[in-house]
């Protein structure tokens, strides 16, 4: 998040299709993450009684399974890889948590990073 703030609108304005790209990576959230809000917001869509947004949410979350799919058939990926995608539930709502500390993490930025003691 620190290193989002930091770099990230510096690497736009440098405007080469590397800075560009990398700013993208450092500023979209990981794939477990945008899958939670997504998660969030058919939740929400549902509460709310707003029936498209619920299926928005549902057909993007779909759409990123579809391009994960892709992406471990086009890496001809073991079939150990393909059975890892069952812990993917239990890896989303670890990274909500890691993610919840990280926003809040984030007003403590001005404090320097203190190193773990090497032995």
């Amino acid at each position: 998040m620190a290193a989002a703030r930091r770099f990230g609108l510096p690497l736009l304005r440098k405007g080469t299709p590397a800075s560009v790209n990398a700013a993208v990576h450092l500023l979209t959230p990981p794939l477990a993450v945008a899958i939670l809000l997504l998660l969030g917001g058919a939740l929400g869509g549902w509460v709310a009684g707003w029936e498209w947004a619920t299926w928005a949410c549902l057909i993007l979350i779909a759409a990123l399974a579809v391009d994960v799919a892709i992406a471990l058939a086009q890496a001809r990926a073991s079939w150990q890889v393909w059975a890892s995608l069952l812990a993917a539930p239990a890896f989303i709502a670890w990274k909500a948590w890691v993610q919840v500390i990280a926003v809040f993490g984030v007003r403590r930025a001005g404090e320097p990073y203190q190193p773990t003691p090497r032995r």
